[in-house]
């Protein structure tokens, strides 16, 4: 099973592709789609769409994991993650595959064991817990394997909203 999770952002959005491996989870690639921060938010949610869509048709993953909007941010930050959020599932729609999303905190406790674990946290778990052929210099790519990772490791809650 092929999993590819997504830590959403409006400037970077993390990804990661996962295969359940015998002995334990095995990284097929990972990366960020970097939006241009210059251009209008339209443009920039068009820049991850396109992206995103290229990359689901070129890994076939057999689910889409995405993180959730993170509730402490700003109204306007919210608005916006909410709206990346709705392009990548947008995305995963279009192409078939099944999505299910995960909080950051669920995410975090999963593969640390803390909910309140750091993004370098994360990464050191990543790279310690998974088979991972390429380095992850990205902490946002960390994260989109840890949201794979998430899901590998929990009952799929399937996105209904």
């Amino acid at each position: 099973m092929k999993i590819l999770g997504i830590d959403p952002g409006s400037r970077a959005t993390g990804y990661g592709l996962v295969r359940d491996g015998n002995s334990c989870p095995e990284v097929l690639s990972c990366g960020v789609i970097s939006a241009d921060p210059a251009k209008p938010l339209p443009e920039r949610l068009l820049e991850i769409y396109t992206e995103l869509i290229g990359i689901i048709r070129s890994c076939s993953p057999d689910s889409l994991a995405v993180e959730n909007s993170f509730y402490g941010l700003n109204v306007k930050s919210l608005t916006v993650m909410a709206q990346v959020r709705g392009v990548i599932l947008l995305a995963g729609a279009s192409c078939g595959i099944s999505i299910a999303e995960y909080s950051p905190r669920e995410v975090k406790m999963s593969v640390v064991g803390s909910g309140s674990a750091s993004k370098d946290q994360v990464r050191s778990m990543v790279i310690a817990t998974t088979s991972c052929k390429q380095e992850i210099e990205s902490l946002d790519a960390a994260d989109g394997i840890a949201v794979a990772l998430c899901h590998l490791g929990r009952k799929a809650v399937p996105v209904n909203e």
